[in-house]
C-alpha cells in the first residue's frame, strides 16, 4: 500500500484514499482493454471483459477495501504488459523503460507476483526466441532477473524468519481438495474451469502437435496459471488471491476460445464454459455484490454506533 504515502501528501481524508483506489480500478481495466484490443482485436467481448473483472470478488474486495496488495499487483503487472506489447509493435525505448519499471514495481508488492514476471519472460523469451530481436530478448532476460533477484533476496533474508501457520488437526489433502472446489466453484471459475484447461490444450498442441505458437498470449496464459499455482502450492485460498490473474488469462482465454462462434466448439468446451457461466451467475456475481455492499455499509455503521 505505499501508494498511499501519494495520496496523503494532498488529504489524509477516507475520501483520497478511497480517490486513488478508484483511480487504480479504472486504469486496471482500460489497460486489459487496450490489451485484448493489441492482442485480440476488438469486439463484444472486449467491452464485456472490462465489465466481467468489475464483477468477480477479487476485485469488489481488492479496490474497495484498503491495503490490499493485490490491487498494486494488478495494476502494474498490467501496465508491464501493456508496455511490453506496446513495445513488440513499436519498438520505442519508452516503453521498454515502462515494462521493466512497472515489473520491478509489481514484483515487490507482493511475494507471489514475481511468479508472475518470471512466468511470462522466460517462456516469451522461449517461444520467441527464432523471431525476437536483440533488444526485446534484452527485455526478456532483465526480466528474469529481476525476479531472481526478488528470489533470492526472499530465500536468504525474508523465508528463515517467516512460516506458514497450519492447522494441526487439519488434513492437508482435505484443505487442498476444498481450497480448489472453493476457487472453482465459488469465487474463480474462470481461472480454474477456463485458464488450466487452456493452458493444456496449448501445451499439448505446441509441443506434441506442431501448432504455432503465439509468444505474447501463451506466455499470458502461462503466468496466469503459473500465479494461480503458487496458492495450491501454498495450501491456501481467499477469494482476493486470484486478482491479477484474470488480467494475464482473459486475453489469451477470449482469443483462443470465445472470439470463435460457440456452435463451433468442440463439445467438452461448451461443457466447461457452460459451468463457468452457472458458477458466475450463482456464486461469484453474488459474492461480489456481498463484499462490495458489506465494505461499504459496516464501516459507516460501525463508526454510527460507537457514536451514538
Amino acid at each position: 500500500g505505499q501508494e498511499y504515502n501519494i495520496a496523503g501528501l494532498f488529504s489524509r481524508s477516507p475520501l483520497s484514499y478511497y480517490t486513488l483506489n478508484i483511480f487504480e480500478l479504472l486504469l486496471s481495466v482500460l489497460l486489459l482493454i487496450e490489451i485484448i484490443k493489441l492482442t485480440v482485436g476488438t469486439s463484444a467481448w472486449t467491452y464485456r471483459a472490462g465489465i466481467f473483472v468489475l464483477l468477480v470478488p477479487a476485485t469488489t474486495i481488492a479496490f474497495f477495501k484498503l491495503l490490499y496488495v493485490d490491487r498494486g499487483v494488478f495494476v502494474f503487472a498490467a501496465c508491464t504488459i501493456y508496455a511490453y506489447i506496446k513495445f513488440e509493435k513499436t519498438e520505442r525505448p519508452l516503453y521498454w523503460l515502462l515494462a521493466l519499471a512497472s515489473a520491478n514495481i509489481a514484483i515487490y508488492y507482493k511475494e507471489s507476483a514475481f511468479s508472475i514476471i518470471l512466468a511470462f519472460s522466460a517462456s516469451h523469451l522461449i517461444l520467441s526466441w527464432k523471431t525476437a530481436n536483440r533488444t526485446q530478448k534484452m527485455l526478456d532476460w532483465l526480466l528474469i532477473v529481476s525476479a531472481l533477484i526478488y528470489l533470492a533476496i526472499y530465500v536468504i533474508k525474508i523465508a528463515p524468519l517467516s512460516q506458514i501457520a497450519l492447522n494441526p488437526n487439519s488434513d492437508p489433502l482435505i484443505v487442498r481438495i476444498k481450497n480448489l472446489f472453493n476457487f472453482a466453484f465459488f469465487s474463480d471459475p474462470l481461472v480454474v474451469l477456463g485458464f488450466i484447461p487452456l493452458l493444456i490444450v496449448r501445451a499439448w498442441g505446441v509441443l506434441a502437435s506442431g501448432t504455432k505458437a503465439n509468444p505474447v498470449l501463451d506466455s499470458m496464459l502461462f503466468a496466469a496459471v503459473g500465479y494461480a499455482a503458487v496458492f495450491f502450492v501454498l495450501n491456501i485460498y481467499s477469494p482476493y488471491y486470484m486478482l491479477p490473474a484474470y488480467m494475464l488469462g482473459i486475453a489469451p482465454f477470449l482469443y483462443y476460445v470465445l472470439e470463435r462462434p460457440i456452435g463451433s466448439l468442440p463439445l467438452g468446451w461448451k461443457l466447461i464454459l457452460a459451468a463457468i457461466a452457472i458458477v458466475v451467475i450463482g456464486n461469484s456475481v453474488p459474492l461480489a455484490l456481498h463484499y462490495l455492499t458489506y465494505n461499504k455499509y459496516v464501516p459507516s455503521n460501525f463508526h454510527r454506533t460507537i457514536g451514538f
